[in-house]
């Protein structure tokens, strides 16, 4: 700048000075007014405008004259005709930089004239920034400047350029209107910048306009599947600190693409981008996506297990270090085929009684493909096959495993590991282990024999036994016997009397039977001993003096015997059936259902109901039994099956009379305890539902340890066809289910088919007694004594409702004819019907000779035979009289249907024949059957029943019956077709199962 302003300083910048001539003041509103000394003047101005004033005392000032002034390009003479006046005293101008940077304006009064030389300052911020990704130029425009000022460019990533805004360092000055530039780098990537251009005067900044830029960055470096679809990567995300990345893919990929995708901001241009495979250098273009961001991708073929891509950065980037086999300015990509997939089982790594824990390993597969296990008691996997549910992706060649529980005691379980690969499971070989279970607790006397206990039998549901022991007895032993299966070894076990408690080790008694015992001395009437469970064993609820864990054993000493004798009866079981046989038992067990060679036991009560104080009476396969000290009368007695493992199952009631005379007779009726599922619509049987027995949530049940909603625990009964007792089961052999549950509990059945909608005996509002204390009332099936009988109906799932409109028309005499032969009028009719749908029928023509416009089906036919379902002859009829034959419906089906003609025949009188292709598609698709000596007859015409029943299966028109009455004189609803032809002639509103199966509704 002139040395004159910078001397002023910008505390004091000169605004107005007095003309040396006829002092004349002249005054501006911006910048540093220099007097030149010579008549002329300077102005130097930051700003781009500044208004003059020029005015003169009127002493010194002709009246005649009037000030003026003239603007002129710098160094032009004034023009003596464009001065502007102003009025007598003084004149006004404005002055802008939009007409130059440098002008002069000329000022006048009288004699006097000046000049004055207006210089405007100005720095410029150009747009027009260069920039990569972590550096950029900028340009910028300083004019009438000194050439010592400094300028330079401020940048921040704050448009306000606070806080975070620099300025750039600069030790360069500059000429007069000079353009300058200025580098700056170590930008972030990614990144908008706000830049402006500075000059520095008098220590303070005049900056130009604020501009913008934005740096390039790589936004993903992607490897995808042949369909597009991104593969994960590991690291998972790009990052410019990391320069190697790895993917797995699937063994048998052939073919990935490597994908770099750039936001290029406000950079320019890049040049190809270079792909390195194997040595082997290309270049990919740059495809634009969507606004500034772009893509290049290469193609790389797998042919090894591992597959190196050195992908190379844009050419602004600089990586600086090596990554690997690839570059300091590539990106190194690691694609590794994984080994070929296999699905391994390895074992149950330890299991208890109720649960387990499965091990496998998985290799070759995608990080994210589902694995676990399915087990079952069935070594097939089927029925009671489940599948443990697995949300837990697996990475490459992992061992895995899962826990289960609420397994079933003392039972085999097989198993496998799977993948879950495109929606199918693939498995591992099967293994199997075994639950370990509790199956004796036996109370032995000093010579090792088993004292009888009640309930005779172990059961985990049963946590307090007594014992009676003769009153001379001093010390018996306490035995539990387990069996371990797979199980691991357990610890010593806990027995408690009378607060002192003692371990026992087990001792093995064959093969994984163990044994512990424990000899506890009698002193006392009642000696109770708590014995423990195995530690993998929780009970849930104290019992008596006992805790959770243990089961409690009562041992009674008898009072001294008295010197009364004893009376024996012998007696047998005689079935209600035919009372007057008192030796039929003997040859029909009243358990022949569900085991012929099952014992009973007896409950004897009074004939209100109330136990007597009676030991159970025990009895035989062959129906005898042993009375002692019952007195003569008439008694209740609940009888109860006695499984293998010594559990009491609910049987039956029945009587009991004892005569004076010391005979006695036992009735009570057949033990059936089999339920029967049908279809609630047609009132058919349903095999293959899937049945399970749960415990309600009742206050009975919770009293006794059961937990709601658990699967109950049968006692396998072998000789029970079909299922044994097992729970869950299947439905066979006319939708039959059958269990022997134990008394003195609360049920709940739930069934489950495909197609069906699932039942739930909790929704069923019968109210039904069975014998005296068994019923099935609010959804709840109360077993007392008695068995209870249960037959259930199930919903089948409806997956359509409509309208059905009839396709063929009976005769005006009000006939059918079904066994009539169908015309090819007729034909075309029903097609038009039942598939013409959206087609423009006007549009069809007509060019049969033989089928007038007047023809009640020329639009029909000529709407088959545009859609090419029917065609004509080569003498151009159509003959639509004539009957159709089999092998003419078959073909026109086909045509219709666009069926695959791929399927062999195979009835001997078609082969070779024109429609051989049809016939055998349509007798693939079951649409038609040939006769029962193995020919076809394709030349024989169909009959109208026969087409119903094909054109009825192909629109899946397949009532399960039809229950209205006859409309047709000669089909009635004994004719054989008469479901079919009512289908397919009457219209009416239905409803069609997910089985297929369609149910005429009432309107």
């Amino acid at each position: 700048m002139n040395q004159s302003y910078a001397e002023a300083g910008p505390e004091s910048p000169v605004r107005e000075v007095t003309t040396s001539e006829w002092g004349s003041v002249l005054s501006v509103t911006d910048g540093n007014l220099i007097d030149n000394e010579n008549g002329t003047y300077s102005l130097w101005l930051t700003s781009s405008n500044v208004t003059f004033t020029y005015e003169n005392d009127t002493e010194n000032v002709n009246s005649e004259d009037t000030a003026a002034y003239q603007k002129a390009a710098y160094g032009a003479q004034p023009n003596i005709n464009t001065w502007n006046p102003g009025t007598f005293q003084s004149v006004v101008a404005g002055v802008s930089s939009d007409d130059g940077l440098k002008q002069d304006i000329f000022f006048r009064i009288s004699e006097e004239q000046i000049k004055v030389t207006v210089h405007f300052m100005l720095i410029e911020t150009s747009p027009n920034a260069y920039n990569t990704d972590t550096d950029a130029t900028l340009w910028g425009t300083a004019n009438e400047f000194d050439e010592e000022t400094y300028v330079g460019f401020e940048y921040s990533k704050d448009v306000s350029f606070t806080n975070s805004s620099t300025t750039e360092d600069t030790d360069t000055s500059i000429g007069s209107n000079s353009t300058f530039f200025r580098s700056i780098s170590e930008l972030e990537r990614g990144t908008t910048y706000y830049y402006r251009a500075y000059a520095v005067v008098d220590d303070n900044f005049i900056y130009g306009d604020t501009q913008s830029l934005k740096t390039a960055a790589i936004a993903s470096l992607d490897v995808k599947a042949a369909n597009g679809s991104v593969l994960t990567k590991s690291p998972a995300a790009f990052s410019y600190g990391t320069t190697s990345y790895e993917v797995h893919v699937p063994h048998d990929t052939t073919i990935v693409n490597v994908v770099e995708t750039v936001d290029l901001g406000t950079a320019p241009a890049i040049q190809d981008l270079s792909f390195e495979v194997d040595g082997n250098q290309n270049f990919e273009e740059w495809v634009t996506l969507s606004g500034t961001s772009q893509a290049a991708t290469h193609e790389v073929s797998i042919t090894t297990d591992l597959t190196t891509v050195c992908v190379g950065s844009p050419v602004f980037t600089g990586l600086g270090t090596l990554a690997g086999a690839c570059d300091s300015d590539q990106f190194e990509v690691k694609i590794i085929r994984d080994a070929v997939p296999f699905i391994q089982t390895l074992y149950a790594s330890y299991n208890t009684d109720v649960d387990a824990f499965l091990m496998g390993s998985a290799a070759g597969y995608d990080q994210e493909t589902i694995v676990g296990f399915e087990y079952s008691t069935d070594a097939n996997f089927s029925n009671s096959a489940t599948t443990e549910d697995i949300d837990t992706a697996i990475g490459s060649h992992p061992s895995f495993y899962r826990p289960i529980s609420e397994l079933e005691r003392g039972t085999t379980y097989y198993f496998r590991a799977y993948a879950i690969v495109n929606g199918t499971p693939v498995y591992g070989a099967a293994k199997t282990f075994k639950t370990a279970t509790i199956t004796r607790l036996d109370v032995k006397g000093a010579n090792g024999q088993v004292i009888t206990k009640s309930p005779a039998a172990f059961n985990y549901n049963t946590k307090s036994y007594e014992v009676h022991v003769p009153h001379s007895t001093t010390s018996v032993s306490v035995v539990e016997t387990v069996d371990l299966g797979t199980a691991i070894a357990i610890q010593d076990l806990s027995f408690e009397v009378a607060g002192n408690q003692d371990f026992e080790r087990w001792n093995a008694v064959s093969g994984t039977i163990q044994a512990a015992a424990h000899q506890v001395s009698i002193t006392e009437d009642l000696t109770t001993v708590c014995v423990g469970a195995p530690v993998f064993t929780g009970l849930g609820t104290p019992v008596g003096a006992c805790g959770s864990d243990q089961f409690e054993v009562k041992i009674i000493r008898d009072a001294a015997p008295s010197k009364t004798s004893t009376t024996t009866t012998e007696a047998v079981l005689v079935l209600e059936s035919d009372p007057n046989k008192t030796d039929q038992s003997a040859k029909t067990a009243i358990t022949q259902i569900v085991g012929q060679n099952l014992t009973l036991s007896a409950t004897l009560m009074t004939s209100d109901g109330k136990p007597l104080d009676i030991p159970d009476i025990q009895i035989g396969a062959d129906g005898s039994f042993s009375l002692s000290n019952v007195p003569p009368g008439v008694y209740k007695v609940a009888l109860s099956i006695v499984a293998p493992t010594g559990e009491k199952l609910a049987g039956r009631s029945g009587t009991l009379t004892v005569n004076s005379d010391g005979t006695a007779r036992l009735e009570a009726g057949l033990i059936d305890p089999y339920g029967i599922v049908t279809d609630a619509v047609t009132g058919k049987t349903i095999d293959g539902a899937k049945v399970t027995l749960h415990w309600t949530d009742t206050e009975l049940n919770r009293s006794k340890g059961r937990k709601a909603s658990d699967l109950v625990v049968l006692p396998i009964l072998p000789d029970f066809a079909p299922n044994q007792n097992r729970d869950p089961q299947s439905t066979v052999n006319g939708g039959q289910y059958g269990w022997m549950v134990f008394p003195d509990g609360d049920y709940y059945i739930l069934a489950e088919k495909d197609g069906y909608e699932t039942f739930d005996s909790r929704n069923d509002t019968r109210d039904e007694l069975q014998g005296d204390d068994s019923y099935i009332q609010n959804g709840n099936i109360h077993v007392g004594t008695s068995i209870v009988q249960y037959d259930f109906v199930m919903e089948p799932k409806v997956v359509d409702t409509g309208d059905h409109k009839p396709y063929m028309l009976g005769y005006p005499d009000g006939s059918f004819r079904p066994e009539r032969g169908l015309t090819r009028a007729e034909t075309a009719a029903i097609l038009n019907r039942l598939f013409a749908g959206e087609i423009d029928k006007a549009a069809a023509g007509n060019p049969f000779a033989d089928v007038k416009k007047s023809h009640w089906a020329a639009n029909d036919i000529a709407v088959a035979t545009a859609q090419r379902w029917m065609v004509g002859y080569t003498d151009g009829s159509f003959l639509p009289e004539q009957q159709v034959t089999r092998a003419e419906l078959a073909q026109i089906l086909l045509n219709v249907k666009k069926w695959s003609s791929a399927a062999e025949i195979t009835f001997a009188d078609a082969k070779g024949h024109w429609a051989e292709k049809a016939i055998a598609q349509l007798y693939t698709q079951g649409l038609i059957a040939g006769y029962p000596d193995g020919t076809f007859r394709p030349n024989e015409p169909i009959k109208r029943v026969e087409a119903d029943i094909i054109f009825n299966q192909v629109t899946g028109r397949t009532p399960w019956k039809v229950q209205v009455e006859p409309i047709w004189t000669d089909v009635d609803s004994s004719y054989w077709g008469f479901d079919a032809v009512m289908e397919a002639s009457v219209p009416h509103p239905y409803e069609e199962f997910e089985s297929g199966l369609e149910n005429w509704t009432s309107n």
